[in-house]
């Protein structure tokens, strides 16, 4: 009698989840902006995962140092802060100016030289060069572009102390997300093989029942077994799922193979 009463207990918590299946699915569509109505399959727990990831936990936070939009953003903030120093250090610098410029002279004489040679023309042509340099400096900005100078090499100190920072941060986060999917994916072989058996002696209690060798309480507990097992399969594929668009994520990318 109990063991009727315990069968009839199953089959209605049975339904139970069936029917909240049912509504999860419709609700799922419904997000998704599909037609409750429409028949679709969704990932079965004992399909493969979504995608096998291969890459090494170094090529990972590689990628995600060169795809990551706040490491670009503070790098170029970085270059900005590097324009402006040059372009205070410039005031700093006296500017010069070069000139140069040039006239001739000449001399006539109404009169012939004479030499032991004989007469010579006195007349005389001159050219004369003159070049000047000069340094013009703004001694009233002095000290206030010294102090700019400065604050702009303060600042380029902080951004690229912020940058190790957000690279600590995201190497982390990457690491994290791997190591998840990691765990996961070993999780997914442990568990497959818990529910390959927990089938096995389901099936062997069912048939023990039938053949009037055993009990419906065996038979119960199998199932409750089996019920866990495929519970933590799908919990795992679960896990691993999200862990792998996470780290896509961490990545700064998302993967076609996801969606």
């Amino acid at each position: 009698m109990n063991s009727e009463v315990d069968l009839a207990n199953m089959k209605t918590r049975l339904s139970q989840a069936m029917a909240q299946v049912s509504i999860y699915r419709d609700n799922l569509k419904t997000l998704i902006g599909l037609n409750p109505d429409m028949n679709i399959s969704f990932l079965d727990p004992e399909d493969e995962f979504l995608g096998e990831f291969i890459m090494s936990l170094d090529d990972c936070v590689k990628s995600a140092q060169l795809s990551r939009q706040e490491i670009k953003i503070a790098q170029k903030r970085l270059e900005i802060a590097k324009k402006e120093k040059n372009i205070i250090g410039a005031k700093l610098i006296p500017s010069v100016n070069l000139t140069v410029d040039y006239y001739k002279r000449g001399t006539s004489y109404d009169e012939m030289g004479m030499s032991y040679l004989g007469p010579y023309d006195r007349d005389q042509r001159n050219t004369y060069w003159i070049g000047q340099i000069n340094v013009y400096w703004s001694l009233g900005r002095g000290g206030r572009s010294i102090f700019e100078a400065k604050k702009a090499i303060y600042e380029i100190e902080r951004l690229k102390k912020d940058i190790e920072d957000i690279k600590d941060q995201v190497t982390t986060q990457v690491r994290n997300y791997y190591l998840s999917l990691k765990e996961a994916k070993e999780r997914i072989l442990f568990t497959k093989k818990a529910l390959f058996v927990a089938k096995e002696n389901y099936n062997q209690a069912f048939k023990r029942f039938k053949l009037l060798v055993g009990g419906i309480t065996e038979v119960l507990d199998a199932q409750a077994r089996l019920t866990r097992a495929e519970q933590d399969l799908n919990e795992a594929i679960f896990d691993y799922n999200v862990s792998l668009v996470r780290l896509y994520y961490s990545m700064g990318k998302l993967s076609e193979n996801i969606f």
